[in-house]
């Protein structure tokens, strides 16, 4: 096995390099049950990480969408007031 890389290596890696070494050195590695449930709680994080930014992009759409009938509303009440 190689040596384990610096905290500072490591976050310098680009993406295809860790893949490329993982990929390289879990030929030869011997894996518990941990590294099944690992990786299970990686899949359901990026899942709910996932459905967060959906939940996200609604709230954003609703706003938007109230502060155009807040607006519609304003302008509405203010034509209302002047013609009285």
């Amino acid at each position: 096995m190689g040596n384990i890389p610096t905290y500072s290596e490591l976050k310098a890696m680009s993406d295809e390099t860790l893949i490329e070494r993982y990929d390289l050195l879990g030929e030869h590695a011997h894996v518990g049950t941990g590294f099944y449930l690992d990786e299970l709680m990686r899949r359901e994080q990026q899942r709910l990480s996932e459905q967060m930014l959906g939940f996200t992009r609604q709230m954003r759409s609703m706003t938007i969408v109230i502060l155009v009938l807040t607006f519609i509303n304003a302008v509405l009440v203010a034509i209302t007031v002047l013609a009285s």
